[in-house]
């Protein structure tokens, strides 16, 4: 092993969040010549670590709270630090883990707990202190994470009905690639369930020997057993949420083979975990809201079609229109009944378990035209909206509007990486990735009182993008020309984008600072971007999409995501960005008109609009 292999190896122990220390001293002339004088010293290593790891934002934060001495911080300037600049309110649980990396004596979960924040070697001394390497670490580890990590667990209230909240969809969940010809798999179920999905779907078709399959139909997509979909579905419903899951059936089967669909799903399930009429008498209390995530835990719905009579006499015409939907199909829909889409007024009707879906085109004409009361309907009711027929290759619609009017579930094809996806995956980032997060009331308050009546919350939102570590080029190029994209997706999409950075020992230099009006920030998203100046976003070096509402404050790490197919929290590298977060200028004010936002097609636009209509037919 060469001195620079030697020297990487050792770098590589004491500093976990550095991947790119071989490139480092391949580039870097001052080490390589310190290891041709010195070898691997030593003085070689203590100057290759103060290379690689002491980057000057971060050396100057530590200098400004080192009053007692410069080359550490004491206990109480660390604590100043995390309740002046981080504002952190309760900063015990990090200052606990300080404590045992300066008193030896520690657990084995609290020990690599502590390593994973403060690094394992060269970071608190015995006498208490913190050294640069250690506060480093802090700075780029999960503690110190733009994200609130109290968000990563379920803290939102679970007991309302579940019109209250939105709700994690896939579109047309079986397929790997495109709407034409990719491969239909059982896996696409499996993974699409483990990113915290809660509404899924099975297009469902008759197969052969009485055995349904699921296919994109009329197409040349493969095709796949439903009951081997039912299997899968079965042994990781919940290996990410314990809450309700939704199987939106899309039903093409005969009779007989419907049949044979229900025996497979209570064959493929736990009894008890599939409502139905038999032991459920819900339709007939004639309720007016359904109940709670909370209540369903560990249930799964079945959307479809259903008898309206519930096996009772029921008219020529409702048995005319249903007689290609079997009795026992329809004793499987309890929650989650398929309805015709009719008009807003009559959809405001409905009963609370009908649950309608519509495309992606339909849904933004009602939305358009009377935005009121497609609010009040999605207060109400569940809605789905999915993605036009049209889009032959996966891509995906924005959901944010969508959201922004409270519709429930905003199904996407989840195997397409693309920025509406990378939305989805920011939006239900909180609340423990559960798959359901509660909606703001603000939006109903907008619908029921009415825009002038319904002040709103406001701040300013400052970011100062600071440096990027560890950055690589997304097709693997030496030279990286980067630049940074910030983003407030809410009820107004607004952006700006840094100029290209400036190298800085291996690592990369902005120093640019963005300001932002924020209405409606409970609603509202932030999606910082990395992209090459070169190729722009049509192939990022990473992302980063969370709720405003999980937004820390302070000097922040922001841990860049690598958009893949299904794999959509993917780090290929350890890539951060470093900025400051400030919020500021809080306050109550009513929307401005339409006429007053610099987007005509914003939410703002739309629901302040003098030209709406009252109802629509879609």
């Amino acid at each position: 092993m060469t001195s620079e292999e030697e020297l990487a190896e050792l770098a590589k122990a004491v500093l976990p969040f550095v991947d790119n220390i071989p490139l480092l001293i391949k580039e870097n002339k001052d080490v390589r010549k310190r290891i041709k004088l010195q070898g691997c010293s030593l003085q070689t290593f203590q100057f290759l670590l103060q290379t690689a790891y002491v980057f000057p934002h971060i050396a100057a934060l530590f200098q400004r709270y080192a009053k007692t001495d410069q080359d550490y911080l004491t206990v109480t300037e660390f604590r100043s630090f995390l309740n002046q600049q981080q504002g952190v309110r309760n900063p015990e649980a990090t200052l606990r883990l300080y404590y045992a990396m300066s008193g030896g004596s520690m657990i084995l979960s609290s020990r690599r707990e502590a390593f994973e924040v403060f690094g394992e070697h060269l970071s608190v001394t015995r006498e208490g202190t913190l050294l640069i390497f250690g506060f480093t670490s802090f700075v780029l580890s999960q503690q110190n994470d733009i994200f609130n990590m109290k968000h990563a667990q379920v803290y939102q209230n679970m007991t309302l009905p579940l019109s209250n909240y939105f709700i994690a969809s896939s579109h047309n969940t079986y397929l790997e690639g495109d709407q034409l010809k990719s491969n239909s798999s059982c896996d696409a179920y499996r993974r699409v369930l483990q990113s915290g999905c809660r509404c899924i779907e099975l297009d469902l078709w008759d197969g052969p020997k009485n055995d349904p399959i699921i296919y994109h139909g009329y197409t040349l997509t493969s095709k796949i057993r439903a009951r081997d979909v039912l299997d899968t579905i079965a042994k990781h419903a919940f290996d990410a949420s314990p809450y309700p899951l939704i199987l939106s059936f899309e039903n093409h089967l005969s009779l007989a083979q419907q049949q044979t669909m229900v025996q497979h799903i209570r064959e493929a399930f736990a009894p008890g975990v599939v409502p139905n009429a038999e032991n459920s008498k819900f339709w007939d209390a004639d309720p007016h809201s359904l109940p709670s995530p909370e209540e369903l835990k560990g249930k799964i719905l079945i959307k479809n079609k259903a008898h309206p009579s519930r096996g009772y006499l029921a008219t020529n015409k409702a048995n005319k229109q249903h007689a290609r939907i079997a009795q026992e199909m329809s004793d499987l829909v309890v929650y989650t009944k398929s309805a015709r889409f009719p008009t807003l007024r009559e959809a405001l009707g409905s009963k609370c378990y009908e649950m309608m879906s519509l495309a992606e085109k339909k849904a933004m004409k009602a939305w358009r035209q009377s935005s009121n009361v497609f609010m009040q309907l999605n207060g109400a009711r569940l809605l789905r909206t999915y993605p036009d027929g049209m889009r032959f290759d996966s891509s995906n619609y924005d959901p944010q509007p969508l959201w922004n009017m409270g519709t429930s579930m905003a199904a996407l094809n989840y195997q397409k990486p693309d920025r509406a996806m990378q939305l989805s995956i920011g939006r239900f980032l909180q609340n423990g990735n559960c798959g359901y997060t509660l909606k703001p009331p603000v939006l109903q308050e907008l619908a029921t009182q009415g825009v002038a009546a319904t002040p709103v919350t406001f701040f300013k939102l400052t970011t100062k993008i600071l440096a990027g570590y560890n950055l690589h080029h997304p097709r693997n190029k030496r030279r990286l020309n980067p630049l940074v994209e910030v983003e407030v997706v809410g009820v107004e999409e607004l952006s700006q984008v840094s100029a290209p950075a400036k190298l800085d020992r291996g690592n990369y230099v902005w120093d640019e600072t963005f300001s932002f009006n924020v209405f409606v920030p409970e609603v509202a998203l932030l999606r910082i971007t990395v992209m090459d100046d070169k190729f722009g976003s049509k192939d990022i070096v990473g992302q980063f999409t969370l709720p405003l509402e999980s937004l820390q404050q302070g000097y922040r790490r922001v841990r860049l995501v690598y958009p893949k197919p299904f794999e959509y929290m993917s780090h290929p590298h350890t890539s951060y960005i470093l900025l400051h977060v400030n919020i500021s200028g809080v306050s109550k004010r009513v929307l401005p008109e339409a006429g007053d936002v610099d987007t005509a097609d914003s939410t703002i636009a739309v629901i302040t609009s003098k030209n709406q209509k009252e109802d629509v037919r879609t």
